[in-house]
């Protein structure tokens, strides 16, 4: 008869330790913080024990803890849950701790890794069909879609970087019990707010764009990218972005495509004049644009 008991308290425990496992995250949060969410999101919870865990995954930092949740007055009335429950959060030893929180570090070098891997500044091939920052600005959807495939597919050192974080987000995912899809795997998988990078053009023109990750059903985590409205010249000259912002532009041959740029400064219904077919720099007004030339 003990030996009947022993099994199914072991049976009992194996199954609420391995198919119950709820886990919610909580970046950078101290341990009564991880309890205050752990106390909101049990209300959300049936009445009884639960095993819910808690992630700190900037911090590689794993708590496990049962809760008990009850209501007073009978089974609760079909709707929407009310926070009227009564929560208990007890701190328990969890198997997978220590497993759980080498594999966030293991992330988080990784993504480290991804970070560095983004700083400085992609330079786009002299054949690119976006041969300027202007291009770019003037049609601002197709190269959102042109740099995202370029960073996602013919970047190496971005593939690598991407790759070892896929990795390692996997193994986190597993040693949690959890989908790597799931969407508390979004808080290990952030590269955080601001994240910015340079793209250089076959001109010498820059264009920032805006660097997110976000999760493909088949590829894994991927670069999602949005370019800004934040261009230069080669030497630094900040491209205007309407026709508002023209006045004291200047521009040359040597800093950015006569071409791209003055077809650029047409889309924004700026005036230019003057340059004919040996355009060498030109000049911007509060009413428009001049551009000299000069054929030898």
């Amino acid at each position: 008869m003990k030996v009947v008991i022993s099994v199914l308290f072991l049976l009992y425990s194996v199954s609420f330790h391995s198919f119950a496992r709820d886990v919610i995250p909580c970046n950078g949060c101290a341990e009564s913080e991880m309890q205050s969410k752990l106390k909101r999101y049990a209300q959300t919870k049936n009445d009884g024990r639960h095993l819910i865990s808690v992630m700190d995954f900037t911090g590689a930092n794993y708590q496990a803890y049962q809760v008990d949740v009850s209501r007073s007055g009978g089974p609760r009335d079909p709707g929407p849950r009310m926070l009227s429950a009564t929560v208990t959060v007890t701190k328990v030893t969890d198997a997978i701790e220590r497993s759980a929180e080498s594999s966030a570090r293991t992330v988080r070098s990784a993504m480290t890794g991804l970070r560095e891997s983004l700083n400085g500044s992609i330079r786009l091939p002299n054949d690119s069909p976006y041969a300027s920052a202007s291009t770019a600005l003037k049609d601002s959807a197709g190269f959102n879609s042109y740099i995202y495939h370029v960073i996602n597919n013919d970047l190496s050192s971005f593939e690598s970087a991407l790759l070892q974080l896929n990795t390692a987000l996997e193994q986190l995912a597993g040693n949690l019990q959890i989908s790597v899809n799931s969407p508390v795997m979004s808080a290990a998988s952030s590269l955080g707010a601001n994240v910015y990078t340079s793209i250089t053009f076959a001109d010498g023109s820059s264009l920032e764009v805006q660097i997110q990750t976000a999760r493909h059903l088949q590829k894994g985590l991927i670069i999602k990218t949005t370019a800004t409205k934040n261009a230069q010249t080669a030497d630094g000259e900040r491209i205007p972005t309407s026709k508002y912002n023209i006045k004291g532009f200047r521009f040359n041959r040597n800093t950015v495509n006569m071409g791209a740029i003055i077809e650029y400064l047409r889309s924004l219904n700026v005036p230019v004049t003057g340059g004919g077919s040996c355009r060498v720099s030109g000049y911007c007004y509060l009413e428009g644009c001049i551009v000299t030339g000069q054929c030898s």
